[in-house]
């Protein structure tokens, strides 16, 4: 009733008109602002723009706007006037579509925070579950190295330094032919398996009682004595 009692002529009882239209600008890239602001001028104007001139003007706003760089890009490789993808409608459907994808995308980010509970950020450990972990002590460091029965860590440089100071086994005492006793620089000490190196007197004499259970060689003579011969 108002723009009826002060209209001057047909175009009075418009609320807008192209110069209005050609107002609108997208600012700082703010592009549903802007598109909201175009669709609701469009839509209050009486005398329609032809399509020729939504397009120049709506293209010159939106041209720039990274989100539709795809969709600008093949806009402008169709010749001019050539219709179908090069006209208003694409990109006004362009710039819905970005618009409709913007916000599905923000629903469900919004939705998967609220059924985490925890708005994206990770709870805090209570006192409790940090007990839990002994892997860890206050400093952030590893567990202890286990202990040996000498006190020292296992795997550590006590255990390195015991297997580098083990003297290989003495090959004349093996054969039962040192004579350097407890001045040998090698080792005397016999592993089950360096006791299979050392011959059986008995068995060269066939008197050998063991067999298969005698932990000396019974495949060939030696200059052991028999006082040596044990079983396992």
């Amino acid at each position: 009733m108002i723009l009826d009692a002060f209209a001057t002529s047909k175009f009075g009882q418009a609320m807008f008109n192209l110069c209005d239209l050609q107002e609108v600008r997208m600012v700082n890239f703010q592009l549903e602002t802007f598109w909201n602001t175009w669709v609701h001028i469009l839509t209050g104007m009486k005398r329609k723009p032809c399509e020729e001139d939504k397009e120049i003007l709506f293209y010159k706003q939106i041209k720039d706007h990274k989100g539709l760089a795809e969709d600008i890009s093949h806009y402008n490789r169709l010749e001019e006037g050539s219709g179908g993808d090069r006209s208003y409608a694409f990109l006004d459907e362009s710039v819905a579509r970005f618009l409709r994808i913007t916000k599905q995308a923000k629903s469900r980010a919004e939705l998967s925070k609220g059924l985490s509970g925890t708005n994206g950020k990770v709870p805090a450990l209570t006192g409790v579950e940090k007990n839990k972990n002994p892997k860890k002590d206050k400093k952030g460091k590893g567990e202890p190295k286990k202990k040996d029965t000498k006190g020292k860590a296992a795997g550590g440089k006590g255990d390195q330094k015991g297997k580098s100071d083990a003297k290989p086994v003495c090959k004349f005492f093996v054969k039962g032919l040192c004579n350097a006793g407890k001045n040998c620089t090698f080792s005397h000490k016999l592993s089950p398996t360096d006791n299979k190196k050392i011959i059986c007197q008995l068995v060269q004499q066939g008197t050998c009682q063991f067999g298969d259970q005698c932990k000396y060689d019974d495949a060939a003579s030696a200059e052991l004595g028999v006082r040596d011969h044990r079983a396992r």
